[in-house]
């Protein structure tokens, strides 16, 4: 091994190398690199998740050009002269003369699950390195006493990132905000007041969760649901374009698909079949403006009858399982819109948590659109006989009664392929388990009233709600 003298590093160091002991690791695979009678022969488009090479120039002239955390860098290598490609580290080797030769001393053995191939992969496996060494990322989320918010926010806590919150707690509660959330209540109508927070805290990612998200009953709030859903959002993408946010992810509905074929799928052209939906696909195509005009960054979510702790239980207008449970809670009988032949997917939060993460450290899911969801669809009618089952275990008595049918789509579940391919998507919802689930955490919670909103058009109103709460 008369060969490995001492190398001068082209970084002008001294690295010693006389023998495979004096390594700057211990050798575990030796290989030769050489362009034969070859000029501008490319080698490597490749990193490796552990393995570290010693490269050493033994005969003609190597570019190296090495992409890392700290950026992009071209080495060239004369005989004699070596480079330490470390882990993580991109890297394309170009023979510039004939007769290159490239001595590659490895820290490891070969393993093909060691190589990333893929340089947008290489790119996810850069960024969850910089999420970790950086300072902490701040997340700022709306919405962030609501289902989504109140249960990402503790996923992103958990995860070391920095969370600031905005509500108007017009749908949720200040109890359902965690500990540890820089919290603003504030109303995202007030377009000067959402900039100043967006303008103090300088959020690296934004998540916009707020919504006043009820498909039915849109049709007789037109300009609440507006206001609420597309101005709203509106001031969101301003205050992220002013201030250099580097991705928004935004929630859309699988309302936008209207009376489309079942199951959805994200390349379907959207068909709203109610205001809410309208004003999510609004936002959705606002966003895509944004991006070309601006070049904002964004995701977009269509998830689909979500449920789990920390929804709204007394609302009286949407999230039929909470609704069930704060009825049987309050000893009224359970509501079901029409014959109960209706088919929905329910899915559990919980589920959702990874893949919305994911959106974040990956920049292929730039622009893109995903269905998130459960593959498993129950009748209406079926959910409710579950509910009342379980209820009935727990000592309650529910009735189930049939109401007055009303304009909303009959069949609707989504496809959820893309989101399983690129946000690695599992959903394992067990309905039984998450009503369960669901019905203990409302035995812990305050009675709260439950109130009525102001109709704009009570034309068609339908009887149940028309009738004032107590």
């Amino acid at each position: 091994m008369d060969i490995l003298k001492t190398f001068k590093r082209v970084d002008e160091s001294m690295l010693g190398v006389f023998d495979f002991d004096h390594a700057p690791f211990k050798v575990k695979r030796v290989f030769f690199i050489t362009s034969g009678a070859k000029t501008n022969c490319v080698r490597g488009k490749h990193a490796h998740l552990k393995c570290r090479q010693l490269l050493v120039c033994l005969s003609g002239q190597v570019e190296i050009c090495v992409e890392n955390k700290e950026g992009k860098n071209f080495i060239n290598l004369s005989p004699s002269q070596s480079f330490l490609h470390e882990n993580l580290e991109w890297a394309v080797l170009n023979s510039k003369e004939k007769n290159t030769t490239v001595l590659c001393l490895c820290s490891e053995e070969y393993d093909k699950e060691d190589y990333i191939l893929d340089y947008d992969d290489f790119k996810t496996e850069l960024n969850k390195i910089k999420t970790s060494e950086d300072e902490r990322l701040k997340v700022l989320i709306t919405g962030v006493a609501g289902l989504f918010g109140a249960n990402f926010s503790r996923h992103l806590l958990k995860n070391g990132y920095d969370v600031v919150g905005i509500d108007n707690l017009s749908g949720g509660y200040h109890s359902s905000v965690p500990k540890g959330v820089k919290f603003y209540q504030t109303d995202l109508e007030d377009r000067k007041l959402t900039e100043e927070i967006f303008n103090r805290e300088k959020p690296d990612f934004v998540y916009h969760f707020a919504a006043y998200a009820s498909e039915g009953l849109s049709r007789f709030v037109r300009n609440y649901n507006y206001t609420s859903n597309v101005l709203c959002s509106a001031n969101v993408i301003n205050a992220c374009i002013n201030n250099g946010v580097k991705k928004l992810v935004f929630t859309s509905s699988m309302a936008v698909y209207g009376f489309g074929d079942p199951p959805f799928k994200e390349e379907q052209t959207p068909n709203p079949d109610d205001p809410y939906g309208v004003a999510k696909y609004a936002v959705e195509m606002d966003l895509a403006i944004a991006n070309k005009m601006f070049g904002l960054n964004y995701s977009i979510i269509r998830p689909h009858n979500v449920v789990g702790l920390y929804q709204n239980i007394w609302d009286r207008y949407r999230n039929v399982i909470g609704i069930w449970i704060r009825q049987v809670i309050n000893n009224e009988p359970i509501t079901v819109f029409g014959d109960g032949s209706q088919v929905r997917a329910f899915s559990d939060i919980n589920f959702c948590m990874e893949p919305l993460e994911k959106l974040i450290k990956d920049e292929r899911t730039n622009g893109q659109i995903y269905n998130i969801g459960s593959d498993e669809y129950h009748t209406i009618d079926q959910a409710a006989d579950l509910l009342i089952e379980i209820m009935k275990s727990r000592g309650h008595e529910p009735k189930k009664v049939y109401m007055a049918k009303r304009e909303e789509v009959h069949v609707a579940y989504c496809n959820h392929d893309k989101a399983k391919k690129h946000l690695s998507f599992i959903d394992e919802t067990n309905l039984r388990n998450v009503i369960e689930k669901m019905a203990d955490w409302a035995d812990e919670q305050p009675k709260r009233p439950v109130k009525d909103l102001e109709y704009e058009i009570e034309k068609k109103l339908y009887d149940y709600w028309a009738t004032k709460t107590k």
